[in-house]
C-alpha cells in the first residue's frame, strides 16, 4: 500500500509546524525563568535590590524617549507645538518619580527640554513663549546647583547634549 506523497508531505509540515510552536513556547518560558532567576542564583542581588533597580532602568527608559521626543519635535518644524506635550510628559515623570535619586536626572533632563522649547519658540517668532520656557529652565538649573543659569549658558549646554546624542547616533547635526 502506497499512500501518495502529498499526505507524507502534510504529516511532515504538520509536525514541523507543532515542532516550532511548542518550541517556541518553551524557548520563551525557559528564556524567561533563567533571567528572573539568573541573578539570584549568583547571589548578586536580592528581590529588594532587583525591583528597585528594574524601576529605575525603567524610568530611565521613559526619560530617553520622552527627551528624544521632545528633542525630535523641537527640529521639526512640521509639530508646532509638540513639544510643550512632550515637555509636559518629562514634567510628569518628574512629579510621579518613584526612585528619588533618579530627581537630578529629571531634573537636568527637563531643563533642557525647556532650553529646546525656548530654542524652537524663538526659531518660530515667538518671544513670549520662548522666555516663559528660558526661565523655567533657568529656575531648573539654580535648583540643581548652578552658578551661571545665563541664556546663553543654557544654550550652550543644550548644543553640547545635542552634539552628544547626534554622536551616539552616528549621524552628523540636522540629519
Amino acid at each position: 500500500m502506497e499512500r501518495p506523497i502529498g499526505v507524507w508531505i502534510s504529516a511532515a509540515l504538520v509536525i514541523f509546524v507543532m515542532g516550532g510552536w511548542i518550541g517556541t513556547i518553551l524557548g520563551a518560558s525557559t528564556a524567561d525563568q533563567w533571567y528572573r532567576h539568573y541573578p539570584f542564583e549568583r547571589g548578586t542581588l536580592s528581590l529588594a535590590e532587583s525591583i528597585h533597580l528594574e524601576k529605575a532602568v525603567s524610568e530611565l527608559e521613559t526619560l530617553q524617549m520622552v527627551r528624544f521626543l521632545a528633542r525630535t519635535a523641537t527640529r521639526d518644524k512640521s509639530v508646532d507645538g509638540k513639544y510643550l506635550h512632550e515637555i509636559a510628559g518629562i514634567e510628569h515623570l518628574r512629579q510621579h518619580l518613584e526612585q528619588p535619586e533618579l530627581r537630578p536626572i529629571l531634573d537636568f533632563n527637563s531643563g533642557l527640554a525647556h532650553v529646546d522649547a525656548a530654542i524652537a519658540n524663538e526659531n518660530a517668532g515667538k518671544p513670549e513663549l520662548a522666555a516663559s520656557q528660558m526661565k523655567s529652565a533657568e529656575a531648573i538649573f539654580q535648583s540643581l546647583g548652578w552658578q551661571d543659569c545665563s541664556e546663553e549658558t543654557l544654550k550652550a549646554a543644550a548644543a553640547r547634549d545635542d552634539r552628544k546624542w547626534f554622536e551616539r547616533a552616528g549621524t552628523k547635526e540636522g540629519e
